[in-house]
């Protein structure tokens, strides 16, 4: 029996930074002395008190399915966060826990995209945004983030960029790559736009908080 890859992955393009860490495993394996700044991994050890606190509550037991949204204590932790943290009082309604960035990404998209939705990305960008807007029949739209401006997204070009068949302005501040980031008047510009058109979604991905 043939197996065949269908044609909305077979079409896409390898990402860049899982091609360039499959090359710095080759050359180390080769003996080649490689500092790979293809993928971003923590510069520390998961906590030794996640760890156990992981492993007591295996031994618990604690091992099956949780509560779709997640665990109501993680959601409160989540809660007491952002109210510290962040001085936002969000409800636990107002939070689903994931896997990662890149399935809670991956989830927001699938459910509300439709074959030819348009995806503003500011770029340069993380590779995901747009290879799972092309995926799911999507159409990515660059806009260029200038080095001279910071790296920092013109609302002029999100504007230019808008129509109507736009869905989603992504914006991921800190910024992978460029370490960029938005002061409060750069996102009140950016808002002004975006009461102009209020079918347009925003995706803030705060994976660098």
């Amino acid at each position: 029996m043939s197996f065949t890859i269908a044609s909305r992955l077979a079409d896409l393009p390898r990402p860049a930074t899982i091609a360039m860490a499959a090359r710095a495993r080759e050359l180390k394996v080769q003996g080649a002395d490689v500092i790979s700044l293809a993928l971003g991994q923590p510069d520390f050890p998961s906590p030794p008190e996640a760890i156990e606190a992981a492993y007591a509550a295996a031994k618990a037991g604690d091992t099956g399915y949780p509560p779709i949204p997640g665990q109501k204590p993680l959601i409160d932790a989540i809660i007491r966060k952002l109210r510290r943290d962040n001085a936002l009082d969000v409800t636990s309604d107002r939070i689903m826990v994931a896997n990662g960035g890149k399935q809670v990404i991956f989830n927001a998209l699938m459910a509300s995209l439709e074959v030819g939705d348009e995806v503003i990305v500011p770029a340069p960008y993380w590779v995901s945004y747009p290879l799972i807007t092309r995926m799911l029949g999507g159409v990515p739209v660059e806009i260029r983030c200038r080095e001279e401006n910071g790296f920092r997204p013109d609302p002029e070009a999100i504007r230019e960029a808008i129509t109507p068949r736009t869905k989603w302005l992504v914006l991921n501040f800190p910024n992978n790559p460029t370490g960029a980031i938005l002061e409060r008047q750069d996102l009140e510009a950016i808002a002004d736009v975006l009461r102009e058109a209020p079918h347009v979604l925003v995706m803030s991905d705060e994976i660098y908080e």
